[in-house]
């Protein structure tokens, strides 16, 4: 079964989970490898124990459908897709 963790931003445990994740971005991440959204397709027919999607912009939040479809489809059993939305409650 697979997880989907809503978080307003991404939690320290989770930056430990980096080098097996790939954070898909809207934009970089200081110190951080980012995968942009528009180069998603990279990851086709990847799995990954966990990956952060990172739905923060400068002007509020970004969703790409087929983004975050793709990052949903690389998400290994008993894994875990952390979606980073600090608008979640609005």
């Amino acid at each position: 079964m697979r997880q989907l963790v809503v978080v307003p931003e991404i939690p320290p445990v989770v930056w430990a989970r980096t080098a097996y994740a790939p954070i898909l971005s809207f934009a970089p991440l200081p110190n951080q490898p980012t995968v942009p959204f528009s180069n998603a397709k990279t990851l086709l027919g990847q799995e990954f124990p966990c990956v952060i999607y990172d739905m923060r912009a400068e002007q509020g939040i970004c969703l790409n459908l087929e983004a975050l479809a793709i990052a949903a489809g690389t998400v290994q059993e008993n894994g875990t897709l952390f979606l980073v939305c600090p608008m979640w409650d609005e």
